[in-house]
């Protein structure tokens, strides 16, 4: 589901940043609640592979 958004809304790095940011980010906080080294795994690691996220 994530990938089909990013698919249809992400048109350059701007468009990857602000779905990261207000889309992903809050569904993974969500996920995470009550597990805060879960969450900063999971952040940590999508900042390592940000490199590789581009549209």
């Amino acid at each position: 589901m994530v990938l089909v958004y990013l698919y249809e809304n992400c048109h350059n790095d701007d468009d990857l940043e602000f779905v990261l940011e207000y889309k992903i980010i809050p569904l993974l906080e969500k996920y995470y609640y009550g597990d805060d080294e879960g969450l900063k795994s999971v952040k940590k690691a999508i900042e390592e592979k940000g490199a590789i996220l581009k549209c």
